[in-house]
């Protein structure tokens, strides 16, 4: 398959200032993202390994592990308010061409492996529909409570939600820029978002 790594970083984080850049073991996240799609990117010819950035440092920085950076990202789709989705679409209309599909892949992540993201390139070839990485959450869904205006504490769900209750698991979703809308686009048959199987290792 003709994959499209994406790698979404934006240089105006609130919450964790400069976030892209900070080092772990040395390496900026961003780099590690990187170094890990291009190991992914050898097992299918013909793809690509795009940073969509507004930062020039980010840019320089994600050049130096690997990445291609053809395009500035626009600002309105560096905000706190924009979707991966949109960043996606821009990254494909930008570059033109044809790709089997596309993989996400947030920096916020850095301890994704290549096989990881092989892992989930195979899945999507043998169902043919989209993947999303997950991990399961600490409690199950009946040991949560929704609070309503007057303070009174409502249960999600029924069910006695006792340590010995046979209750299913519950799975978290580890995209939390929220992808809507899938497929999207003519140019990717499926969008490919995956982190880390099992456990959650985004920052």
């Amino acid at each position: 398959m003709k994959i499209l790594f994406v790698i979404p970083a934006r240089g105006g984080s609130k919450g964790f200032p400069g976030k892209n850049l900070a080092c772990l073991a040395g390496i900026p996240l961003v780099g590690h993202v990187v170094s890990t799609a291009c190991q992914a990117s050898l097992s299918h010819a013909g793809s690509r390994v795009v940073c969509s950035t507004d930062d020039p440092a980010i840019a320089d920085a994600a050049r130096r592990w690997g990445a291609e950076v053809p395009f500035s990202r626009p600002a309105v789709l560096a905000t706190d308010s924009a979707q991966s989705i949109d960043v996606v679409k821009h990254a494909l209309l930008a570059l033109g061409g044809q790709f089997d599909a596309v993989a996400l892949l947030q920096p916020t992540s850095p301890l994704t492996e290549s096989e990881d993201i092989l892992g989930s390139l195979n899945l999507f070839q043998e169902t043919g529909a989209p993947v999303v990485s997950i991990c399961q959450a600490e409690h199950p869904l009946e040991w949560y409570f929704d609070m309503d205006s007057k303070g009174r504490l409502l249960k999600i769900m029924s069910g006695s939600g006792g340590a010995s209750a046979a209750a299913s698991p519950t799975f978290l979703s580890t995209q939390r820029s929220g992808l809507r809308g899938l497929p999207f686009s003519d140019s990717a048959k499926r969008i490919l978002d995956f982190r880390n199987p099992g456990v959650s290792h985004a920052v």
